[in-house]
């Protein structure tokens, strides 16, 4: 017989001679199958004679009958290393050739350690069917005759139970990974999660992330143990964790912010008191806001000025809290806004009697009840007499082909609200006429936007005195309302290089604008006309001045009436979650609204879009329409404007 360089067979041969003569029949193998470290027999290995083969009996034996020769041999058990040989049956005076064979365990060495630490895990069980065993103080353990394909588990306190697929492998390093308690934390008042929270228990500190979201691994987290949430802002939290695999943690906010304004006339007011039982914890700063902080769980505000009836209020269950003071002299409820549905009529129609006729008939026999005319339009050009001495200086006039008055009498004769639209700072007439009022480049030449007009310097209160001088004439030829647009800074063509009379800042901007809404609104309001205000509609998605220095902050507060520019073909991909925001008209609209109703409580009449989509080439028609006037009407807003520069409105959409 032949060993296999594999593994050894031990095999113990032996002849009988029966009955004193030579045996020629045929020749018997018979064997034994062992466990090679217990000396166990075992059952049921499957031995391969040449191309026979059998199975061991219950007592781990075998036995082959045929022909003398050389055979190979080989020996398999599952959980067991294969064997394999050669054996040789013959001799004249052998019958009954014997062998053992011993089948040595598979044998894997596994060494178990914390997936996060890298330390050893010891008392972790591991089983594979009938075999079990336990790590020791260095993380390992070993496991024999498994068989290929087995499934191991894992358990050890504290960690994840872990599966796996034995292969063969002798040895093998398995990480494991830590159960967690996940802490959620959330404002108690808005549900919104709050990061950056700190949470600490007697084994450490974690911070929750973004998502407000913390992580304790349980092994350092007993049941019964003090964990104590805090948050900037809020009020700390200390609680007893009870052994659950998640916990919510709702902090409360302990700050209050707001806009303290006139009952009757929503303007914004200044140094108002805020008492915290009889203390005064603050006052309102010029534009109406406060900001509390510190506060308790439950208590009493007061808020009190000069001519103002006190208002006491509880604290909300909120974050903001706007305050309308009412004055005492003026009991009465103040007037309603006009609820107004107009559409916009261009400079050009001034010249051309028959079109604008058109229009004025379309909202005779429709729903409209507003126009919104040019009276000084994009070029700074005027479509009435002034006597301002800069419109007078610089030609402003135009005389158009249909008096002005002609259509306020009109107007006034079929109840129809009339808004003159007033362009402010993009203005090439003055800008041509007086450089010394306009945007220069650093080479001291005008600067023109990207369509190639002028603008004038917001800086120059000479500028905001030459608007509102020209909107007194205007309120005073009887339109019920004037409308400023273009209340900003340039915001194409080479605005890097534009160069105005003080330095460009954010701030700078921003008062700006907010100083001549504030002149315009203290001139024009005793003259009993509206005023309202054209805003670009991104200006609800952001908090900054995108470089023009509009915001709803500094406009908003000193007009009756918002009108934000809610054309869907204006926003680029990804505004309100939309990657082609025009196929979704309702929805841009209704958010954009809700979200300046958030920021400040005047009303808003938006304009909508009546025409073509010029952004994704994504038609636009009388359903387009429609859904915009809803959103604004299940907005809130206290009507609508539609804008179509040629004048091309579908008479079904009203």
């Amino acid at each position: 017989m032949k060993i296999g360089t594999t593994f050894a067979i031990s095999l113990v041969l032996w002849a009988f001679i029966w009955g004193g003569y030579l045996y020629f029949g045929e020749k018997e193998l018979r064997g034994l199958v062992a466990d090679e470290l217990s000396g166990e027999p075992l059952p049921g290995a499957m031995v391969v004679l040449g191309e026979s083969s059998i199975e061991t009996d219950t007592q781990g034996g075998f036995l082959f009958s045929g022909p003398a020769g050389l055979f190979p041999i080989t020996v398999s058990k599952p959980g067991y290393l294969p064997t394999q040989g050669e054996v040789e049956i013959s001799g004249l005076l052998v019958k009954q050739v014997s062998v053992e064979v011993l089948l040595r365990p598979t044998q894997l060495a596994l060494t178990l350690f914390d997936a996060q630490t890298g330390k050893q895990v010891t008392e972790a069980q591991v089983s594979a069917g009938e075999v079990l065993a336990e790590s020791e103080s260095n993380g390992g353990l070993i496991l024999r005759r498994l068989a290929e394909g087995q499934t191991l588990i894992i358990l050890a306190a504290g960690y994840l139970t872990q599966e796996m697929t034995y292969d063969g492998q002798e040895e093998l390093r398995i990480p494991l990974q830590p159960q967690e308690v996940i802490l959620i934390l959330k404002d108690l008042y808005d549900g919104q999660s709050i990061s950056g929270a700190v949470i600490t228990w007697e084994g450490g500190e974690v911070i929750s992330d973004e998502n407000g979201l913390a992580r304790i691994r349980l092994l350092d987290l007993e049941s019964g143990a003090s964990i104590l949430a805090q948050s900037e802002g809020y009020a700390p939290l200390e609680m007893t964790y009870a052994g659950q695999e998640t916990v919510e943690i709702y902090l409360r906010p302990t700050t209050l912010s707001g806009i303290i304004h006139d009952q009757g006339s929503g303007q914004p007011l200044f140094a108002v008191e805020i008492l915290l039982g009889d203390q005064v914890i603050a006052t309102s700063a010029a534009d109406g806001s406060y900001t509390l902080q510190d506060l308790p769980a439950e208590a009493s505000l007061v808020f009190r000025a000069p001519g103002y009836k006190t208002v006491e209020m509880p604290l909300p269950p909120a974050r903001t809290l706007d305050v309308a003071l009412q004055r005492v002299s003026l009991p009465l409820t103040p007037a309603q806004p006009t609820v107004a549905h107009g559409i916009y009529i261009n400079l050009g129609f001034w010249f051309n009697p028959q079109k604008m006729w058109e229009l004025l008939s379309l909202v005779e026999r429709t729903e409209l009840d507003a126009l919104v005319v040019d009276i000084k339009g994009d070029s700074g050009r005027l479509v009435y007499p002034s006597n301002v001495p800069l419109a007078q200086e610089s030609g402003a006039y135009l005389l158009p082909s249909l008096p002005v008055t002609e259509v306020l009498e009109w107007a006034q004769e079929h109840n129809i609200y009339t808004i003159a639209r007033m362009v402010v700072f993009k203005d090439p007439a003055l800008a041509v006429h007086h450089p010394d009022l306009a945007v220069h480049r650093g080479d001291g030449s005008l600067l023109a936007d990207g369509g190639g007009a002028l603008w004038v310097d917001p800086f120059r209160e000479e500028v905001w005195q030459y608007n509102i001088d020209l909107a007194k004439e205007v309120a005073a030829l009887g339109f019920d309302e004037i409308q400023f647009d273009y209340i900003r800074f340039p915001s194409d063509g080479p605005v890097r290089d534009a160069v105005y009379a003080q330095p460009s800042t954010p701030e700078s901007r921003l008062e700006a604008i907010r100083g001549f809404m504030a002149r315009a609104q203290e001139e024009l309001k005793p003259l009993g006309v509206a005023l309202s205000a054209d805003v670009f509609a991104i200006t609800a998605w952001v908090e900054n001045d995108q470089g023009i220095g509009q915001m709803i902050e500094n406009v908003a507060p000193y007009v009756d009436y918002l009108s934000p520019m809610v054309y869907p073909s204006t926003f680029t991909p990804g505004v309100g979650g939309y990657d082609i925001p025009t196929q979704y008209p309702y929805e841009i609209v209704y958010q954009t609204l809700a979200r300046i109703r958030e920021r400040s409580a005047v009303a808003i009449r938006p304009w909508l879009q009546h025409f073509s989509d010029y952004r994704y080439g994504v038609p636009y028609g009388l359903s387009e329409y429609l859904a915009q006037k809803q959103a604004a009407l299940d907005a809130g807003a206290t009507g609508w404007l539609f804008w179509n520069a040629l004048g091309i409105y579908n008479e079904a959409a009203f």
